[in-house]
């Protein structure tokens, strides 16, 4: 939650050291996994100034459940939601990631695009793409 850009990278990862989250011998392993995920070619953009982000931001959708996306990304008319994911695949994320997609159509934006990224296969899902 403390990535909004690859700049913010070093950032983080000292944040996760101070606050204990990841352990002293895990820290170069975690920013390696946190600059590949930042470097994919597919989602380099992502990772880029220009972008409002709202990382784990609380979300209302049209029946008063609360809802926190992983990461929104938001660039006049455009949103892109994504969820990360370190397990195996399951059918009921793809629901949960439909109800944030609509969560956020349902705010005005015209074009939305939402993915599950498996960060530790690397797998990136687009909701249109499941199958």
């Amino acid at each position: 939650s403390y990535v909004k850009t690859q700049e913010d990278i070093p950032d983080a990862v000292e944040r996760m050291r101070l606050s204990g989250k990841v352990a002293p011998e895990y820290l170069e392993n975690f920013e390696k996994v946190l600059r590949s995920i930042c470097a994919r070619p597919e989602v380099q953009s992502w990772y880029e100034v220009g972008w409002t982000v709202k990382n784990e931001a609380d979300l209302i959708d049209g029946i008063g459940n609360l809802l926190r996306p992983d990461r929104v990304m938001i660039q006049g008319d455009k949103a892109v939601v994504i969820d990360y994911k370190s397990g195996k695949h399951h059918a009921r994320y793809f629901k949960q990631l439909e109800s944030y997609k609509m969560a956020i159509q349902a705010m005005g934006y015209v074009q939305v695009e939402a993915f599950l990224y498996y960060i530790l296969s690397g797998d990136l899902i687009s909701l249109d793409q499941q199958g």
